[in-house]
Order: C-alpha cells, then sequence, then structure tokens
C-alpha cells in the first residue's frame, strides 16, 4: 500500500511487486496512504473491543468462554482480530506483541481526524474510552488484549485461564513472588510490564526496549528471551545486581557496550537491579526471537564495519564515519539498527541508473528494523563522529 507522486510510484513499481503479492496504490498524493492505515486501525481498534465486551458478557451468562470463542471464531460475527485478541484474552499470555498504549494514540489519530473532517465515529470514541480506561488501570505496557481487564473490572467475572484471585507463590513465573534475603517480596513482573522499560519497536523478529532510570533506582523484572544489551551511558554504567539464587554483586558497562543474554536457550533471567551511577541509566534491550527467511552465513566484510560480537543467533558490527566520510554497502541480511552517536546522515539506494536519496538527523538510541539492501550509500553530513550498531539477525 503506497501513496505519493505518480512518477515515483511508476518507478518504484518493480520494487512494490518483488516485495508483495497484493500491491495498492492509494490516489490522492503523499499521505493517503496513512489516511487508510488510520481507517483500518479504527476497524482494528473498535474489533478488539466489542471482542472484550462479547467475552465478559459470555462469562457474565455463565457460558463457557473457551467454547463461545470456538463457535465465534467460525461463524459470521468472527473477525481477525476476535480470533487473535480473544484467544489472548482467554490464555493471558506473559509476551506483549502491541501494547494497549498503541490504540490510545491510533484511536487518538482518528478521533482527532474526524473532528477535522466533521464525521462521526461513535464506535471508535467508545473503543478510545475503554483503551483510556485500561490505562488507568495501569495497563499501558500491557498487550492491548488486556483491555478486556476493563470489562471484567466493571462485570465482576473473570475471564482469563488465569485467575485473576489465584493466590501467589514463591516461585520463578511472572507474578510469582521472589523472597529477598531480608524477608520482603517482590512481585515477578515480565520486563515489558515494568515501568522503566519502554516497548519501542515489536515485530515477530525482535522486541526491543528503551530502558531509562534515574541515579540509585532499582528495577526488579524477568527476561525469557535471549537478548542484546547495547550500552548508551556517556561514561559508563555502575549498577549493583542481583540476580535471583545468587548474592548482590557490583557490576560496571562502558558507553557503547554490548552484551547478549541466553536467557530462553539457558534460563529465564529474574533480577534487581540499581544504579548507582550519577547519570541516568540508558540501555536498549534487544530479544533476538526469531530467525528472519533471509540470512548470511558468513559475517559481513565492509569499510567502516567492525565486527564486535558475534553468537549463534546474532552477529553485531559497529559501523564508523568520521564527519564527511561514505561508505557504500550491502546488507544480505535482515538488521536491527542502533545509533550510538548521532550525526546528520544521507542515504542513498541505486537502481537501474537511478537513485533515492533522503537525510535525516539521528540521535543516540535511535532504533529501526531493517531489511535486507542492496548498494546503499551512507554519508556522514554532520561536524562530529557517527556510530552506529548493526545487528544481524541469523
Amino acid at each position: 500500500m503506497a501513496s505519493g507522486e505518480a512518477s515515483t510510484l511508476d518507478y518504484l513499481d518493480p520494487l512494490f511487486q518483488a516485495m508483495g503479492k497484493e500491491i495498492h496504490i492509494i490516489p490522492g498524493g503523499v499521505g493517503m496512504g496513512s489516511t487508510v492505515k488510520m481507517v483500518h486501525q479504527l476497524l482494528a481498534g473498535v474489533h478488539i473491543v466489542v471482542a472484550a465486551e462479547a467475552l465478559v458478557l459470555a462469562a457474565k451468562a455463565g457460558l463457557d468462554v473457551n467454547q463461545v470463542y470456538e463457535i465465534v471464531k467460525g461463524a459470521a460475527g468472527s473477525s481477525w482480530m476476535f480470533c487473535d485478541r480473544g484467544r489472548r484474552m482467554i490464555d493471558s499470555p506473559d509476551k506483549v506483541m502491541s501494547a494497549l498504549a498503541i490504540f490510545i494514540k491510533d484511536l487518538d489519530i482518528v478521533y482527532s481526524e474526524s473532528k477535522r473532517l466533521q464525521c462521526p465515529i461513535p464506535l471508535a470514541s467508545a473503543a478510545l474510552q475503554q483503551f483510556i480506561s485500561g490505562s488507568s488501570l495501569g495497563l499501558s505496557r500491557d498487550d492491548d488484549s488486556s483491555v478486556v481487564k476493563v470489562y471484567e473490572a466493571l462485570a465482576g467475572v473473570s475471564i482469563s485461564q488465569k485467575s485473576a484471585s489465584a493466590s501467589m507463590s514463591e516461585g520463578d513465573n511472572v507474578g510469582d513472588y521472589w523472597v529477598l534475603p531480608n524477608g520482603t517480596k517482590e512481585q515477578i513482573l515480565e520486563v515489558a510490564n515494568e515501568e522503566r522499560h519502554q516497548l519501542v519497536l515489536s515485530n515477530e523478529y525482535t522486541r526491543v526496549l528503551k530502558v531509562r532510570f534515574p541515579p540509585k533506582d532499582t528495577t526488579a523484572h524477568r527476561h525469557a528471551e535471549d537478548s542484546l544489551y547495547f550500552f548508551l551511558v556517556e561514561g559508563g554504567l555502575s549498577v549493583v545486581n542481583h540476580v535471583k539464587g545468587s548474592d548482590p554483586i557490583c557490576d560496571c558497562m562502558e558507553f557503547g557496550e554490548v552484551r547478549y543474554g541466553t536467557h530462553r536457550s539457558d534460563k529465564p533471567l529474574i533480577h534487581k537491579i540499581t544504579n548507582q551511577s550519577d547519570h541516568e541509566m540508558f540501555c536498549i534491550d534487544a530479544e533476538v526471537l526469531k530467525s528472519p527467511p533471509i540470512t548470511s552465513p558468513i559475517p559481513l566484510i565492509a569499510e567502516h564495519h567492525t565486527l564486535i560480537k558475534e553468537r549463534d543467533r546474532c552477529r553485531v558490527y559497529k559501523l564508523s564515519l568520521m564527519a564527511g566520510e561514505s561508505v557504500t554497502v550491502s546488507y544480505p541480511f535482515f538488521y536491527l539498527s542502533i545509533v550510538l552517536r548521532g550525526s546528520r546522515i544521507k542515504t542513498s539506494i541505486c537502481s537501474g541508473g537511478h537513485s533515492i536519496s533522503w537525510e535525516k538527523v539521528k540521535a543516540m538510541g535511535d532504533e529501526e528494523w531493517c531489511t535486507p539492501a542492496v548498494d546503499v550509500t551512507i554519508t556522514n553530513l554532520g561536524e562530529a563522529a557517527y556510530e552506529q550498531f548493526i545487528a544481524e539477525w541469523r
């Protein structure tokens, strides 16, 4: 789905044909593709909320929610969102696929644009209020299917197979308690539900969280996926790391240091970490979820690129460009880009005698999931050195 200048779209058509099975060119110029996405998100948001409403009504009426789900899934009242999010409402999985706060943003865009157009949207407005209610219950960073908890709270029933009233016990799972040496209890949170971790990117291959908290502050949570950690505190970071089952230890991370944790292939990490530095903690946590369809059997060899870490499931390179320097490179793999030192960057792609270029000011901590690319020219137009991590998924 794309919109824009007709000549540009004609030029890019071979790329569209290679990338997709179903191509939609939206008339009306730049921005109309985003307008179609807005209309789609109206439907998606309303469908999630109405799925929650229907399932809680079923529970309140005394029906078997699983049976109702299976009946509706194959009937006229079904939707893709009902099938996907309805299952998640019943199962209450620990993993966040799409945060509830995203639909507050999307439906607010729908509301603002409908107001400008003077077009009534009573159902979308009601759905927005339900997501806002979920946020007021502290669910902003939970999966968007958790909007069902708004209805559960009002109706006094639970559709989840994990009963909300179940007593918590000491253990290693999300919701269990960690009994600390001094006898206090710490409830174990899934990392994306810990308030200092902001979900900024999520797809089937990775989930990326930005972690920030001030000096002397502490965060406690559970990691269950293999993860890359990019430490972005200039001057370095000093912490006390208390891993469940071990004594607390002091640890230091240098600016630009990259670590890899085998939390899925080994065992989940449950820990409390306290910032002992005089600076704000700033870290990117990138989970390595799944191998993409295109990978490279050998490491990348290219100018200005240095391989700094290699593991079974990923490789990490550092791209370094001084002011005015440029490099042309092909990336034959899917990768996560993390900016270490920002600058103004020009990116150019040449194909068939034509080129497309764009400029962007990139700042430390900017993240982007990128698909394989051929003959990309990257130029540092700024006055300072530019450094970027290229994390290759294998």
